[in-house]
């Protein structure tokens, strides 16, 4: 996977992502991709020490897109925040998206 060697994750970070989507699968319908792939990602970061769990660690590689990329505007992402997608691709990706002004590909 060069994807993972592009950005330094190891297995275990995949390995909680998907289990992510696996846990949350009920909620396929209903959440938008943006929120499915977020909690993913939230998730992926899990680690334990002794008697202690922690996630959401900032992710290094997110961090590095946020300064390279400029932000988007607020009102282009609104409506995506209610609508939900009809399908999915065979990819994963929405494939009928209600404002495409949102949609970025990392």
């Amino acid at each position: 996977m060069p994807a993972r060697r592009q950005f330094g994750l190891h297995g275990h970070e995949v390995i909680f992502h998907e289990y992510t989507h696996l846990l949350f699968r009920r909620n396929d319908r209903i959440w938008p991709l943006w929120l499915k792939e977020g909690m993913a990602e939230v998730y992926s970061t899990f680690e334990t020490t002794g008697y202690n769990a922690r996630i959401a660690k900032p992710i290094d590689h997110h961090l590095r897109l946020l300064t390279q990329q400029p932000l988007m505007r607020w009102p282009n992402c609104l409506p995506s925040l209610t609508t939900r997608p009809n399908t999915m691709s065979v990819t994963g990706r929405e494939s009928s998206t209600p404002n495409r002004g949102c949609s970025r590909n990392f």
